[in-house]
């Protein structure tokens, strides 16, 4: 039994580390849209903004790598809890302020915000604080191949549901019910 949540924190610990790359990616490969979605929240002066993107994109860039460092395996883990639990609070804020218009910013281009975004991200950085702790363990190969593939398939379920959600958001603009 600790061996399977030793595995499974290890898996999540690795999807979390794609997550976080790929919305890095997102950020730089879009530099103006994403500067716009974090001023779009309106939670800090809007020349605050380039700055900010940066902080959090590099912040993302960090995490994604040091997550899979055992050394700093713990402290990213606990990082990347953080920047999630950051960012629901202010997708929480602004669901709050009823302004459902906002670009997300998570790398699904289009995404607005809302309520389960928020539960998203607080599950994901309890669930990611949570792997932080688990302990680390020397793998054989069997179990390394259990990790990968349940950390790919993790984080292939996360980017579906994001583009989905991106999708609908996108349908409702042009007024199509999906």
């Amino acid at each position: 039994m600790m061996l399977l949540a030793v595995t499974l924190a290890a898996a999540f610990r690795l999807a979390m580390a794609l997550v976080f790359a790929q919305s890095a990616w997102h950020a730089g490969r879009d530099w103006p849209r994403h500067v716009a979605a974090i001023a779009a929240y309106r939670l800090l002066p809007s020349r605050a903004a380039p700055a900010a993107a940066f902080l959090l994109t590099t912040a993302n860039a960090i995490v994604a790598l040091l997550v899979l460092s055992a050394p700093m395996a713990a402290i990213a883990a606990c990082a990347g809890a953080a920047l999630l639990l950051l960012y629901a609070a202010a997708m929480a804020i602004n669901v709050r302020r009823r302004r459902f218009h906002i670009d997300c910013g998570c790398g699904a281009g289009g995404q607005r915000i809302f309520t389960l975004l928020v539960v998203r991200n607080v599950i994901l950085g309890c669930l990611l604080g949570a792997a932080a702790f688990a302990p680390e363990a020397c793998y054989e190969i069997m179990t390394m191949t259990a990790i990968g593939g349940t950390a790919l398939s993790l984080s292939a379920l996360y980017f579906t549901v994001t583009q989905l959600l991106a999708n609908r958001d996108a349908f409702a603009a042009q007024g199509v019910r999906a």
